[in-house]
């Protein structure tokens, strides 16, 4: 399957050129043998660019919309750790993103890429996991007549321009 599709793709860009643009996108180190593999690509492709990976300040920045999109918050005041005065919590996160991530502060900062350092979708999964156990903690130690009355109550809100999540 591989081979065939790779065939087709650059079968595709040398009789369509004028009418299709191919972007292709992955790891840098898998990107590199993906063009070498095939030397019709190399010759086809007329650019290409990195990103650097995250730093660990920009993943605690993406941490923190997410949890806006999910109306979740570090503390009951709704602030976060981009916040003016961010809450005492904002160290485990940074800690723990900067543990399961291995960010840098800065942009290259010399570690080698790899598929977590600096990855946005590793924050998410920290993230959808703390939220399994704050449910779990929360189903086992209320009531659900408490839990509703809670949240009729005291709906937490959170501070900032969180867009909505539209349900999948």
């Amino acid at each position: 399957f591989g081979r065939e599709a790779v065939d087709t793709i650059i079968k595709l860009m040398e009789d369509r050129r004028d009418r299709i643009i191919v972007i292709l996108a992955g790891y840098q180190k898998e990107m590199s043998d993906f063009v070498a593999a095939n030397p019709g690509f190399k010759s086809r492709i007329a650019f290409s660019f990195n990103f650097p990976d995250y730093t660990c300040p920009e993943l605690v920045k993406i941490a923190d919309r997410l949890m806006k999109k999910k109306n979740v918050a570090l503390t009951s005041d709704g602030s976060t750790c981009e916040s003016k005065n961010p809450p005492d919590s904002c160290p485990w996160l940074k800690n723990a993103i900067r543990l399961q991530t291995g960010c840098c502060e800065t942009t290259r900062c010399g570690k080698q890429e790899n598929r977590a350092n600096g990855n946005g979708r590793t924050v998410r999964n920290i993230l959808e996991a703390s939220y399994r156990k704050m449910s779990s903690r929360v189903l086992t130690s209320f009531t659900p007549q408490l839990l509703q009355e809670y949240d009729s109550r005291f709906k937490p809100k959170v501070i900032g321009e969180g867009d909505k999540e539209e349900p999948s």
